[in-house]
């Protein structure tokens, strides 16, 4: 073994002796400082606040490092029975490495490639996007590379300190914030001591890439990876989040190739940008890919190219697998947090937005009527452009919604997709609608005759016009409520009710208490939200209060924030915040969704005392 591959291990078996040494060393200081100026009165107190956290925080980190169990991965597992074909050219690749085959092959829905290994599992791992753009070529240059890992040792090596990892992690995780700043830099010691093996074994690796697929296959291989990565940012910042709204799903292996379709001219620029503004860091642990790109490059101008591509290889990824490209859509469901049923891109696209421009309608009406200014209807929200005292931008911005949805809800606009641009929207002959523009100069003008006209012409009754969603709109949610029940509970409001989750686990809790920020808690909050209510409610301890149910929501300001529902029967369940409650997306947000719950409820139910009250 090499001193660069042994460096990063002597870092970490080194990191107890270093800790030990350290509580020494704050024993011994504390014990002289003690006995030397405060007559041995300050010592104990010295040690409560220096050393105790260390002392804890090694026995829970050693405490975690001997319970840790690598978990298998998390997927679509592809099986040899299933997909002979793709096992066949991984077992081929794994004889070329002399190294013996995963004993699992999972589909991920991440942007990635791996492989790792444990006493009993060798597993690898590749995501969804590769198989969707990927040639044959390119994926066997990728399994290539990530079966070189096996050959050289270097999962063996990641198994081999993994325990130690995570010992230094849970440790950093629970010494609270007076010695945070020192396991933070020993981990980052750690990541520029390990960053030049593991550099060093990426470019090993990359060897068996240019022996598998050929040199040329493999730089192309390496700009497709950068090429999939930018889509499948695009893909999930502006088009996956449609799943959720429409109810539907649809082809994430046709939504990769339709972007890189409709964007070529734009794409191969963007690709050449993210490779030219690479920056390498001490602590990287792979090489900049326009390095790798120049040494595949340079490989194949030296005569050492491999083999050369064959027809086969410029096949797609997926038709390696039995039924091809039709299995992976249908897998594809499986790596949701919901499974919805597929459909076509034009169907998620126009059912989702419509659903998003009716959900923002329905919000700004909830709004409107929870501040008394009107019944919510298109006519009441239009009369506030006669309302001098309002901003002219956050009128038109609000109202812009509501028209959009009173026009798309006559069957006479319609929303166009787009996998340039966001959707837009246009007339039944194919003209923009202008919503914004119509909206602006009715506001600018102070005059709604115009815009009242052309919604008229739209088939459009103005006065009878509310916006609905078809399927429950998530408002907002609450983490560590406390309530009518024992312990803390995540509470989500949704357009068709309340949802409190189960009760928080201790260590849930706990972590949450020794966070500085709650930003944490948003990852677990947006995860129940994208399970949707009805995953909710399969736990016999959830509870659920819906909208039916609901006469009044109120958010009231005492020594602590809480939020108390008025029930027909008369019950008043009281929630309290605590001081570790985050909320998302925000407390004002979440401040709104009351009102906006209130105000859907005071719509629908009729006059009463709970009703006549103003809103908080």
């Amino acid at each position: 073994m090499t001193f660069r591959r042994f460096a990063p291990l002597l870092v970490l078996w080194l990191f107890p002796v270093v800790v030990a040494s350290l509580i020494a060393a704050v024993v011994v200081a504390a014990v002289t400082l003690g006995s030397s100026f405060f007559d041995g009165q300050g010592s104990w107190l010295t040690l409560q606040i220096l050393a105790l956290p260390l002392v804890l925080a090694v026995f829970f980190g050693v405490r975690a490092a001997l319970a840790y169990q690598p978990e298998p991965a998390e997927g679509v597992e592809l099986t040899a029975v299933q997909h002979p074909r793709l096992w066949a050219e991984v077992t081929d690749l794994a004889a070329l490495a002399q190294t013996e085959p995963p004993t699992r092959i999972v589909m991920v829905a991440e942007m990635n490639a791996s492989v790792s290994a444990s006493s009993e599992l060798r597993e690898l791992e590749l995501g969804l996007p590769l198989l969707a753009t990927l040639t044959c070529g390119e994926l066997r240059a990728v399994v290539a590379h990530e079966l070189g890992h096996f050959a050289g040792g270097d999962t063996a090596d990641a198994a081999a300190i993994l325990r130690r990892l995570v010992f230094l992690h849970h440790a950093r995780d629970k010494v609270g914030w007076t010695w945070r700043w020192f396991f933070n830099a020993y981990l980052r010691f750690y990541a520029i001591a390990a960053g030049p093996s593991s550099r060093a074994a990426e470019r090993r690796a990359d060897q068996l890439s240019i022996q598998a697929a050929g040199a040329e296959t493999s730089a192309a291989a390496m700009r497709s990876l950068v090429r999939a990565d930018l889509n499948w940012t695009v893909l999930e910042e502006d088009y996956l989040w449609l799943f959720e709204l429409a109810g539907r799903r649809a082809s994430v292996r046709e939504a990769m190739h339709s972007l890189r379709t409709a964007n070529a001219e734009e794409l191969e620029p963007a690709v050449d940008r993210v490779l030219a503004e690479e920056r390498q860091r001490a602590s990287d642990t792979h090489p900049p890919v326009r390095e790798r790109i120049a040494h595949f490059e340079a490989a194949a101008r030296d005569g050492r190219g491999g083999p050369a591509s064959t027809v086969e290889a410029t096949l797609p990824a997926y038709e390696l697998l039995t039924g091809g490209g039709a299995y992976l859509d249908s897998a594809e469901g499986e790596l949701g947090v919901r499974q919805f049923p597929l459909s076509t891109w034009n169907d998620v696209i126009v059912r989702g937005v419509r659903q998003q421009v009716n959900a923002d309608a329905e919000r700004t009406s909830a709004l409107a009527r929870s501040h008394g200014l009107g019944d919510g209807s298109l006519h009441s929200l239009l009369s506030l452009i006669d309302n001098p005292d309002q901003d002219p931008s956050e009128i038109t911005e609000a109202l812009i919604p509501p028209v959009l949805s009173a026009a798309l809800a006559t069957g006479n606009a319609r929303v166009n997709p787009s996998w340039t641009t966001e959707a837009t929207f246009s007339d039944a002959d194919g003209a923009d609608l202008d919503v914004a523009e119509r909206v602006g100069a009715a506001v600018a003008a102070r005059d709604t005759s115009d815009l009242r006209a052309w919604l008229a012409g739209m088939g459009v009754d103005v006065a009878n016009s509310h916006a609905t969603t078809d399927v429950p709109q998530w408002l907002a949610a609450a983490s560590h409520v406390t309530g009518p029940w024992e312990g803390r509970r995540d509470v989500h409001l949704w357009t068709t009710g309340v949802l409190a989750l189960p009760p928080l686990d201790k260590a849930i809790v706990k972590a949450n208490k020794e966070q500085i920020l709650d930003s944490h808690q948003h990852p677990r909050l947006y995860l129940a939200r994208a399970e949707g209510i009805e995953a909710g409610r399969q736990s016999p301890q959830t509870l659920w209060w819906e909208e039916e149910r609901i006469v009044s929501a109120q958010l009231k300001q005492k020594l602590r924030t809480s939020l108390e529902l008025s029930l027909a029967d008369g019950t008043l369940v009281a929630m309290a915040m605590t001081v570790q409650s985050a909320f998302v997306d925000s407390m004002e947000d979440f401040a709104d969704s009351v009102r906006i719950l209130d105000a859907r409820r005071a719509d629908a139910m009729p006059p009463g005392p709970a009703q006549q009250q103003p809103p908080s």
